[in-house]
């Protein structure tokens, strides 16, 4: 009898997915453009000094760590039942 291979996995695993696809994405925006804050706020937060973007990539990579460790949990979570 062949034993399935199929894992389950909860919503939080997709949840912690989505918010690492999303802070990799506004890391990379941040990295590649740092300007985009500008942009999308319409004016100068930082007065144009830089820190704010700086402050943007710290927490987007913070925020991507925490949920990659989240999805990777979920996931073993989904494999061990």
């Amino acid at each position: 009898m062949r034993k399935s291979t199929s894992v389950h996995l909860s919503h939080g695993f997709a949840i912690s997915l989505i918010f690492v696809f999303l802070s990799a994405t506004a890391l990379a925006a941040t990295l590649v453009w740092p300007q985009w804050i500008e942009a999308l706020a319409g004016n100068q937060p930082d007065a144009g000094d830089g820190s704010e973007e700086w402050m943007m990539t710290a927490l987007m990579s913070i925020a991507m760590v925490l949920s990659a460790t989240g999805a990777f949990r979920a996931w073993r979570k989904g494999a061990a039942s």
